[in-house]
């Protein structure tokens, strides 16, 4: 069910000796499994892929048919029906939007046929819930699991299992392959192995099977499970490589695992962006033990990133968690009328079948959301992720799309087939494809950097805008010239530093605070240096000033993620990140002590020092940090609750009466590389 749903920003809460208790908050939480249907007698979910279609979540399970499930959250689930018309013993879906047509690549045996035919076949359908219609036939012997990834630059691949007895590569049992597509239904005939079943994953059966693609950071990772499927050697690990076809994949130990007793055969995940855009959650299937059946479940968990990895916290997660987070602003246009945070100008506006539309061919017009959380800071360090879902109506040309400011947008030019950015009377245009069809739907997503914004459209990095954008950045929808209709409005805020184009938007706080110490970017990296200065640690509201820091931006947020990844480059190494800093007298951080292996957190509130707490991580860990090695630290803010991890491991939980405040970067001795730094605003 589509719903409009737009947070407001709380007023600002009293710190630093003002009167008043800070009201506490609590993030919306969920349990796993989040479809499951014993009760009810509907079929298991195995399987899982996730197709998110203006605003909303479509999930493809394995079944006979394969079937549809809809969700607008990944929380609640709801059964949609058969994916196919015809009986066709269908497994592993794996689904993509294009142009106007929805594409399933699934590995079926037709009704009727032996098991032995199973073929990676093509479907399509011109709706997320089908039917799906038999296209072409991609593989020529058993195989399954095919998995279709289109990366940053729009180059398309397939990747699929197959027993390694039929293939020209050294592995034993079942391994995966990859070959580019020459087309949507058809292979460009230069497959390359990417890996075979080994240890944990031959323990019953030696499998390797159900690939799941994601780039980021010019890295691509691949999920994959292993072992036999319907007992507890069944699980999931990752690999990694510099290119998506013909690389060496580099092996990870697993992240997906049974639980003893609990939960049995985890795997046959895939990757889905949570609601808000920015963060990244897998979605998977496993059994629980204490079920009267062995059905196969819907489960998810968060995904948390170090440099080169990734890790799956608490997965197969149990009981309570914090629930994918919602943007700030999302519209999926599901009232009888426009709501009242929507201010419009010119054309003539309405809300029919679940979308914005806007009639008058004519002329220029525009909405706007003028909601308090609709906005957010334009300036040259802030970072946020917008999306807008635009389909032209017939009878026009012109150009729709989103609004980013009030002198900034970014649309698409339908006779022209270009994406336009414009913003104070400066135009930038990027190629869209020639055969882009106007009249369906297509994704418009802006990232801001800072001052560099990444256009994408359907997916696909069509241009990097350097821009400095004034005036008070908002959510909106605009059309010059175009009749169109609207769908799936978000705006979230937050960033990710990879330091990968150069430049640094690292300076003084909100509250005016400098940056100290030297910062510099050098080999894709943010560096921070400082010598002879706060090697003693001590904390107190004067210490601020010792060694180095480094902020961005003004904002101040109550509830956010905060993630660092850091390489010491010297054994006195002290770095460090502030989990809060309001002013000087209100600030809650976190110190790493590469030489001696251990985790500080401390704070001052109202100018008078908290206790410090200590974690020896060589202890936890079983093994010292190490010179030259990336490590990650993560902070959870909550109100007053901090949950602090090192490396994918909760390590502290702990509360500051600090109700609001940024994050920053500290050094307190030494050199140390910072890189994949992460900031997101939770709701």
């Amino acid at each position: 069910m589509k719903q409009t749903f737009v947070v407001i920003i709380m007023a600002v809460l009293l710190l630093s000796g003002c009167t008043g208790a800070p009201k506490e908050l609590k993030l919306s939480t969920f349990a796993n499994p989040v479809y499951a249907g014993t009760k009810d007698n509907l079929p298991e979910a195995p399987d899982p892929t996730a197709v998110k279609f203006n605003g909303e979540y479509y999930a493809y399970v394995t079944g006979d048919p394969c079937l549809v499930l809809k969700s607008t959250d990944l929380v609640k689930w709801t059964l949609v029906g058969p994916m196919m018309e015809e009986q066709s013993n269908c497994w592993a879906p794996s689904v993509v939007y294009k142009n106007g047509t929805f594409y399933a690549y699934a590995s079926t045996v037709q009704h009727g046929m032996a098991e032995g035919s199973r073929r990676v076949r093509l479907y399509t359908s011109e709706s997320p819930t089908g039917p799906f219609v038999q296209q072409a036939t991609l593989t020529e012997k058993y195989s399954y699991d095919g998995e279709y990834f289109m990366d940053s630059q729009g180059r398309a691949y397939l990747y699929w299992t197959q027993e390694c007895g039929q293939l020209p590569y050294d592995c034993s049992g079942n391994g995966t392959v990859v070959d580019e597509l020459a087309g949507m239904g058809q292979l460009a005939g230069r497959m390359s192995f990417v890996a075979g079943p080994e240890g944990w994953a031959c323990k019953y059966r030696c499998i390797l099977e159900a690939p799941a693609l994601l780039e980021r950071d010019g890295r691509f990772y691949n999920q994959y499970s292993g072992a036999a499927y319907e007992n507890d050697s069944y699980g999931g690990a990752y690999l990694v490589a510099d290119q998506p076809v013909r690389a060496p994949w580099t092996k990870f130990d697993r992240v997906l695992k049974s639980v003893e007793d609990r939960i049995s055969g985890p795997g046959g995940a895939d990757w889905v962006k949570a609601p808000n855009n920015l963060d990244d959650w897998t979605i998977y299937h496993a059994r629980g033990i204490t079920r009267e059946t062995w059905d196969r479940w819907l489960r998810i968990d968060p995904v948390m990133w170090g440099q080169d990895r990734f890790w799956l916290p608490g997965a197969p997660g149990q009981g309570e968690q914090v629930a994918p987070a919602l943007p700030m602003v999302r519209d999926l246009f599901d009232g009888a009328e426009l709501s009242r945070d929507w201010k419009t100008s010119g054309g003539a506006w309405s809300v029919t079948g679940g979308v914005l539309r806007q009639a008058k061919a004519e002329g220029g017009a525009r909405a706007v959301m003028t909601a308090k959380g609709g906005a957010v800071a334009p300036g040259d360090a802030s970072g946020y992720v917008a999306e807008v879902n635009v389909r032209q109506l017939p009878g026009g040309g012109g150009a729709a799309g989103m609004l980013l400011s009030d002198e900034a947008t970014v649309m698409i030019d339908w006779p022209a087939k270009e994406l336009v950015a414009s913003a104070g009377g400066a135009q930038a245009r990027y190629k869209l494809d020639d055969q882009l069809r106007p009249e369906v739907w297509h994704q418009i997503v802006a990232v801001k950097n800072g001052p560099l914004v990444e256009l994408r459209v359907d997916g696909r990095l069509v241009g990097v805008w350097h821009v400095t954008l004034k005036g008070e950045g908002r959510i909106g929808v605009v059309t010059e010239g175009a009749a169109a209709e609207f769908d799936g409005v978000t705006l979230t805020e937050g960033w990710e530093d990879f330091f990968a184009r150069g430049g640094s938007h690292w300076g003084e706080a909100g509250d005016g605070t400098k940056r100290t110490g030297e910062w510099r970017v050098e080999n894709g990296a943010l560096v921070g240096e400082v010598a002879g200065a706060g090697a003693g640690g001590g904390v107190g509201p004067g210490d601020v000033g010792v060694g180095a820091r480094a902020f961005r931006g003004s904002r101040q947020w109550q509830t956010y993620e905060f993630t660092v990844s850091f390489r010491p480059l010297n054994q006195g190494a002290r770095p460090g990140i502030y989990a809060a800093y309001y002013d000087q007298k209100n600030y809650a951080r976190v110190i790493i002590d590469a030489q001696h292996d251990t985790l500080t957190s401390q704070a001052v509130v109202r100018g008078k020092a908290v206790a410090l707490e200590t974690v020896d991580l060589k202890t936890l860990f079983d093994q010292p940090l190490g010179l030259g090695e990336y490590h990650t630290i993560r902070v959870v803010k909550d109100g007053f609750a901090f949950n602090i991890y090192f490396d994918g491991k909760l390590v502290q939980q702990r509360r500051f009466e600090l109700a609001q405040g940024q994050p920053g970067l500290l050094l307190e001795n030494g050199q140390v590389e910072f890189d994949s730094i992460r900031a997101v605003r939770w709701h």
